[in-house]
């Protein structure tokens, strides 16, 4: 297996991830104290800064390739909702904000929704695989982790974290059906009369 596939699908990327994003999102209720505001910005040495541009969490939250959602449970729905997200839904950013993602994805899982959101108060985090649909109709597989980050104010903030798996999730169902057709055949000339 390649070792790029194995470390970007391994729980410790998926963690990384999101103390990313909790780091972010601190960092977002934060820059309207202007004494916080350096908090943004990761920490460059005063010589290097001039070298270097300077890049608030946020923007890089931008640069992966999975969708990345921050939502409040019974709450006012999405609150962040990176450009992953948009293209992976084609749901833009303004289209999503205070929106419930199962709602808007129409979320669809064994056990469903009520389940995973109760084990999800219960253990503080869930992953597995979810189905949902494009703002076009079409049906995405992802493989998802969702953790609980806080309890603010009777306030639960959500992060979902969602790598699309249905280009390798189809391609292992048609190999499925394959080996099956095989299997089919060769017990059809076993049996048959001729032999």
């Amino acid at each position: 297996m390649d070792l790029k596939l194995v470390l970007l699908s391994s729980p410790f990327y998926l963690a990384a991830i999101a103390a990313l994003v909790a780091v972010a999102v601190i960092v977002l209720r934060n820059t309207r104290d202007a004494t916080r505001s350096a908090l943004a910005e990761p920490d460059v040495p005063r010589k290097d800064r001039t070298l270097t541009r300077r890049w608030s969490y946020s923007e890089i939250l931008e640069y992966t390739h999975d969708a990345i959602i921050l939502w409040e449970m019974s709450g006012k729905g999405i609150v962040y909702w990176n450009s992953a997200a948009e293209r992976i839904y084609g749901y833009s950013r303004r289209e999503a904000l205070g929106k419930t993602t199962h709602t808007l994805l129409h979320t669809q899982l064994d056990g469903g929704v009520d389940q995973l959101e109760a084990k999800l108060a219960r253990f503080g985090v869930w992953a597995g695989e979810l189905k949902h649909t494009t703002k076009h109709g079409d049906q995405v597989i992802v493989q998802s982790r969702l953790a609980l980050m806080s309890q603010q104010n009777g306030r639960w903030l959500v992060l979902e974290v969602n790598r699309d798996i249905g280009p390798e999730y189809r391609v292992a169902e048609v190999q499925r059906a394959v080996e099956l057709h095989l299997q089919t055949l060769r017990s059809a000339g076993k049996h048959s009369p001729d032999r």
